[in-house]
């Protein structure tokens, strides 16, 4: 399988200049779903790429269980065909990764995480081998990073 080349891959999911402007004021595709059960907190992203005004042809997916107590976990990141209401379970090759959880950061309704890619290997130029998200319970967002850009997200959280 061939590599995919960054700034190609970055020019064709919108994500590159024009694209990481536009991937900050996302719309009402963009949500987080998130529940905490015996301190385990359970995550699933999923945001349309590029943005508006042009129509969302893939889906950005981050997904996650973290222990908050022994802050411990794993989390994932994946590009699929499809946008987030006809997602298709076809990823896009050599951008999946999977990031053991190092470090998280529990501060009022603000949880913050970070962790390292678990294949340094399959990096492309410039990536960074750190993975973070923010979640941000009483303003109702999350950020993440999606190849150097920030990403913003609606937060819905529902204690289980």
């Amino acid at each position: 399988m061939d590599k995919i080349e960054r700034r190609k891959f970055l020019k064709v999911t919108g994500a590159g200049v024009a694209g990481a402007a536009a991937l900050s004021a996302l719309g009402p595709l963009a949500t987080l779903v998130a529940s905490l059960k015996d301190g385990v907190l359970d995550f699933r992203a999923v945001t349309g790429l590029p943005s508006g005004p042009l129509p969302a042809y893939a889906s950005y997916v981050l997904e996650g269980r973290v222990n908050l107590r022994k802050k411990s976990g794993v989390m994932s990141r994946s590009l699929v065909a499809g946008a987030p209401q006809a997602m298709s379970s076809i990823a896009f090759p050599g951008v999946a990764r999977s990031a053991t959880v190092t470090s998280v950061r529990v501060t009022d309704r603000v949880v913050r995480i970070t962790g390292r890619i678990d294949n340094p290997a399959q990096l492309l130029k410039g990536e960074s081998p750190v993975a973070e998200i923010t979640l941000d319970r009483s303003k109702g967002l999350a950020w993440a990073q999606f190849f150097g850009s920030d990403v913003t997200m609606r937060l819905e959280y529902s204690e289980a």
